[in-house]
């Protein structure tokens, strides 16, 4: 199954935040993040798996707390998990 989400735009990007959902790639690996928080440039979240879909990997753990920059965002869940 691959789902659409929009691609985020760089006012998106630059205005992301607690609370927003946002897919993360990694190499082969992706994953949904739920924003909460910024550290040292990096967003910094919370993986959620149950949000995979079948067009990639997800070998994090639920609940595991992440960081990574704007420019990993492939995609946004404006709309549908959160409001961008």
């Amino acid at each position: 199954m691959n789902e659409q989400f929009p691609v985020p735009t760089e006012d998106q990007l630059d205005n992301l935040g607690a609370g927003c959902f946002v897919r993360i790639n990694e190499d082969k690996d992706c994953f949904w993040v739920e924003i909460d928080g910024e550290e040292g440039g990096l967003l910094t979240g919370i993986v959620h798996p149950e949000l995979a879909s079948g067009d990639c990997e997800c070998s994090r753990e639920s609940n595991e707390r992440v960081a990574f920059s704007r420019e990993q965002v492939k995609f946004v869940g404006c709309d549908r998990y959160c409001f961008c």
